[in-house]
């Protein structure tokens, strides 16, 4: 029987399935790398190398990526990109470190394309932006809990082989009919035109500043409670309640724009409130601090929602368009990771601020350009 009849879930409940065990590869291992740098005998720096191996091609495979699979068949692409990462999740517990880290790299090419095919395929499934965001918020959220829980009750083993089963049989799921054109999308040049269109240009530079802030922000949490405020142990409560404020934000978002008017001032209102959050979180009280940066994260899950759609809506070579808004979403997170934490290294907050308040103003710069391009 072809596969275009055989039964089972919707595709929309497939693809929900896929992407929350995409992030479960991606953020899973975060909260276990202390088990696994003992585990592999290696230190701090060296078992870091387990996240930023599998986000590093993140930053660029989507950019190149997008372009040479526009118009083939992105269910077959989806499948092998779980299958593999499923076999790697398996192989993992049975390799030594050096070995582990190509695995992990190599994860993250498969993430790549699975995250782009999942990108393509939910304007045809019933799937959302708002679900699709809010999905890769629980995959990030639960895949830290889940990982955790399994190493603690059956060792840390236990986690890569369960996700590596879980991939597998998501990878047979049904993933609904083939798409009714194989066509390319017509001439390199034109597509990538077609792709840079418009404000498109304008939105995907906004998604490289959303995603720098929020990062930076993100790894600077733990620094920031200990050194400025002298507290320990409250990263964790300031991280839940921001993405929760996310999930809840990004499932209302068609209803949140339709009371806010239109999508041009729920852009622009959610624009001020990210910003704001941002000035605010320099602020010396641990209150207002803990506030803005919960406010910051639930606004950045907002514009993302609203960003990824207009993409996903505006291109007519959708798989090109959505790789180069992931290049530039994730180049942004690489560079949000880095730059600010060193500017605080050689000039105290001091630096880390300027740089902060330099990429919150580049942000509304281009937040009102595209808003006035409309």
């Amino acid at each position: 029987m072809s596969e275009n009849l055989t039964p089972g879930p919707p595709p929309r409940s497939s693809l929900i399935l896929a992407t929350l065990l995409s992030y479960f590869v991606l953020y899973g291992p975060q909260t276990i790398l202390p088990v696994l740098e003992e585990a592999f005998g290696v230190g701090r720096s060296a078992a870091a190398l387990l996240i930023s191996a599998t986000l590093f091609p993140l930053a660029f495979v989507p950019f190149v990526g997008g372009f040479l699979i526009e118009g083939l068949d992105l269910r077959r692409i989806l499948r092998l990109s779980l299958g593999f990462m499923g076999l790697a999740c398996l192989a993992i517990p049975f390799c030594p470190f050096n070995i582990v880290v190509l695995l992990r790299l190599a994860q993250g090419l498969a993430l790549a394309l699975s995250l782009l095919s999942i990108t393509t395929l939910s304007s045809r499934s019933g799937f959302n932006t708002g679900e699709y965001v809010a999905t890769t918020i629980l995959g990030g959220f639960i895949g830290r809990i889940f990982s955790e829980a399994t190493a603690s009750s059956f060792g840390w083993l236990s986690y890569f082989v369960i996700l590596g089963a879980a991939l597998l049989v998501t990878s047979l799921l049904p993933l609904g009919r083939a798409q009714e054109s194989r066509k390319n999308g017509g001439r390199l040049s034109l597509r990538i035109r077609e792709s840079f269109g418009g404000s498109k240009a304008i939105v995907y530079v906004l998604t490289f500043t959303l995603f720098f802030i929020f990062m930076s922000t993100l790894n600077s949490l733990p620094y920031q409670v200990r050194l400025r405020f002298n507290l320990q142990g409250q990263v964790n409560s300031i991280f839940y309640v921001g993405y929760v404020l996310g999930l809840v934000l990004t499932l209302k978002s068609p209803a949140l724009v339709r009371w806010i008017g239109n999508r041009e001032r729920a852009l622009l209102l959610g624009g001020l409130v990210f910003v704001a959050s941002g000035i605010a979180s320099m602020a010396p009280s641990i209150y207002v601090f803990f506030g803005s940066v919960a406010l910051l994260s639930g606004s950045m899950f907002f514009l993302h929602t609203q960003l990824l759609g207009f993409i996903s809506g505006a291109s007519e070579n959708r798989a090109s368009a959505n790789g180069l808004y992931l290049f530039f979403y994730y180049s942004g997170g690489v560079l949000g990771s880095y730059l600010p934490l060193r500017a605080y290294e050689v000039w105290s907050w001091a630096g880390y601020n300027c740089t902060l308040l330099s990429v919150l103003a580049s942000f509304l710069f281009f937040l009102i350009l595209h808003l006035k391009s409309k």
